[in-house]
């Protein structure tokens, strides 16, 4: 702290000595240049992991079908679980927990996952507005015992 506080100054404290504030400031930007490079490239495997984006889309089909079929629930504690697991799988990536919600909270990576999942429900029958076919395909998924299957229940 000290020595930002004599870069600012622009002088050094000790023996008069000039300060060039560019050469002294060079290491620290390099240092946080290659911070953001890290934390980028770290973000891009993030997204580009199957399993992450398999269980992304899987967390939302879920949540789709449980808001649009009246008869299906979340199974929070398999939800919660999953999203522990999910959360330690990144941390073994090396993504810290600042840079997994970073990741999360990006507009572009919500609008693939948002993507993805209305592409996976058409597949599997699913018709806007058509409560039925929603509800069609949450007994399937909980049926064939699909990880979006293990996320939700289905009343009779």
């Amino acid at each position: 702290m000290a020595a930002l506080a004599i870069a600012y100054h622009g002088h050094w404290a000790d023996h008069g000595r000039s300060f060039n504030k560019e050469r002294a400031m060079k290491p620290y930007l390099l240092a946080g240049l290659f911070m953001c490079m890290a934390a980028s490239v770290l973000g891009q495997n993030l997204a580009e992991d199957a399993h992450v984006t398999k269980m992304l889309v899987a967390a939302q089909v879920g949540d789709l079908l449980r808001k649009s079929c009246p008869k299906a629930q979340a199974r929070m504690f398999v939800v919660f679980s999953e999203m522990l697991a999910l959360e330690r799988h990144a941390k073994n990536l090396g993504l810290s927990d600042a840079e997994i919600k970073t990741f999360l909270r990006d507009p572009k990576e919500k609008a693939r996952i948002r993507a993805l999942s209305s592409d996976y429900l058409a597949r599997a029958g699913a018709k806007t507005g058509d409560v039925d076919s929603y509800c069609a395909v949450a007994r399937a998924e909980v049926a064939a015992g699909t990880v979006v299957g293990s996320l939700i229940k289905v009343a009779p």
